[in-house]
């Protein structure tokens, strides 16, 4: 369990640096502005990109990767279903707030601490299987997250036509094009030069460093007493951290998927919430100061539920 440790570690020195960059002046608060979109439309799609291609190349069976998809898109639905419950009973009703919880419940930090911690304790078939587990949420979190978390013009019809025609445009962005693109190639095995999977590959790595620090640079303005006591972000930890990934143990057990598979899905919805709808909240005008706090405080609170999580599961699954 100390690689988990060292990699939330790792993720806390990230915000560290934001977050005293940012005291420093270094990093103004308007820098925000500018880092989110380099991680939305420059990192994240790179990334995205570099993770397919190497996927497809590696010639997993289609049956496989749609079970490993099909159960990532269960716990999304899942995590969707819950922060809809949680709007309501917590009566969190700013426009700007309801889509950035939605984001918490639904989308985790697989990217960063999910894939090298799934290496770590369940091996190369574990990665895969997180790694393609991820891929409704890397397809999600650049439509359906953008579509929650942006600021609704009021003088727009209400009307199902405008309303599917603004969620079209809404989503239409740079991420979402290169998910088009890489699900394209992964699908029809397209050879991809080495070159330029590497220069994806590297341009990608800068992804969680860059949105760890937009969480330091939004941490710098705010009261560490004030955020620990919003029981609203509080309780969304506690049920992101604890609940969501129990419900998908038992919702997976009558698919029968392999003890591995088992493990490391309910694995990827212990994790944290993610560090990208961040840079989303900032970017489309949601609440970029409450998403900050609660990526951070799920992060810190995930040193002590992820380990606890994967002792249940050796101890449930072997």
């Amino acid at each position: 369990m100390v690689t988990i440790f060292i990699k939330v570690l790792i993720v806390f020195a990230f915000v560290l640096i934001g977050y005293v960059a940012a005291k420093r002046n270094w990093l103004p608060a308007d820098s925000v502005k500018y880092l989110s979109s380099l991680v939305v439309n420059i990192a994240s799609p790179a990334l995205i990109f570099a993770t397919l291609v190497k996927q497809a190349q590696s010639g997993v069976p289609g049956t496989f990767t749609f079970a490993c998809m099909g159960f990532g898109a269960m716990g999304l639905t899942l995590g969707f279903l819950v922060s809809l419950v949680y709007l309501k009973t917590a009566k969190i009703d700013r426009p700007d707030q309801r889509g950035v919880f939605k984001n918490f419940f639904i989308f985790t930090n697989a990217g960063f601490m999910g894939y090298p911690i799934a290496f770590a304790i369940f091996g190369e078939n574990g990665l895969l299987i997180i790694v393609l587990a991820n891929m409704p949420q890397l397809i999600g979190m650049y439509t359906l997250a953008i579509a929650m978390v942006k600021k609704r013009d009021p003088k727009e019809s209400k009307g199902a036509y405008d309303s599917l025609k603004r969620f079209a445009k809404s989503v239409w962005t740079m991420p979402v094009m290169s998910i088009i693109v890489c699900l394209a190639v992964y699908f029809t095995r397209i050879p991809i030069p080495e070159t330029v999977l590497s220069i994806a590959e590297q341009v990608g790595s800068i992804l969680t460093p860059v949105a760890m620090m937009i969480i330091g640079i939004q941490l710098s303005n705010s009261r560490v007493k004030e955020w620990l006591a919003n029981r609203k972000v509080v309780g969304m930890c506690i049920l992101r951290l604890m609940l969501i990934p129990a419900a998908m143990y038992f919702i997976l057990i009558p698919f029968h998927p392999t003890p591995l598979m088992h493990a490391v899905i309910v694995f990827e919805f212990m994790l944290p919430c993610a560090a990208v709808p961040v840079a989303l909240a900032e970017q489309y005008d949601g609440d970029g100061k409450i998403a900050a706090e609660g990526t951070f405080l799920s992060t810190l609170l995930s040193m002590a539920t992820v380990p606890v999580g994967c002792l249940i599961l050796q101890s449930l699954l072997g």
